[in-house]
């Protein structure tokens, strides 16, 4: 049932809320399927063996390179597995990075 039209009702029309002009900003993004959000973070959980940081150094070093300014790697392998040297080697060119064990 629709309410009826009345004085206040009419005036209620013209104060409707304007939204503000969205600001809008140029993201690096890596090509599809990859995905299309910036600014992410991400957290690779699973047991041993299960190929987390095969993917994360692969995706890092492939896809998106160039998405990123900074890297910040925290892993209990990151000083023992020499699975990471091509990372800290690629590190070297952004404008910062750590490695956290």
């Amino acid at each position: 049932m629709r309410a009826p039209t009345t004085k206040r009702n009419r005036s209620l029309k013209g104060m409707a809320l304007k939204r503000p002009e969205e600001k809008t900003w140029n993201w690096k993004t890596p090509k599809a399927p990859f995905p299309q959000t910036p600014g992410a973070n991400g957290c690779f959980l699973a047991p041993s063996g299960q190929g987390k940081t095969t993917t994360l150094i692969a995706m890092l070093l492939g896809p998106y390179a160039k998405v990123f300014d900074e890297v910040h790697i925290f892993s209990p392998s990151v000083d023992v597995d020499s699975a990471w040297d091509p990372v800290r080697e690629f590190a070297k060119g952004l404008k910062g990075s750590s490695f956290n064990s």
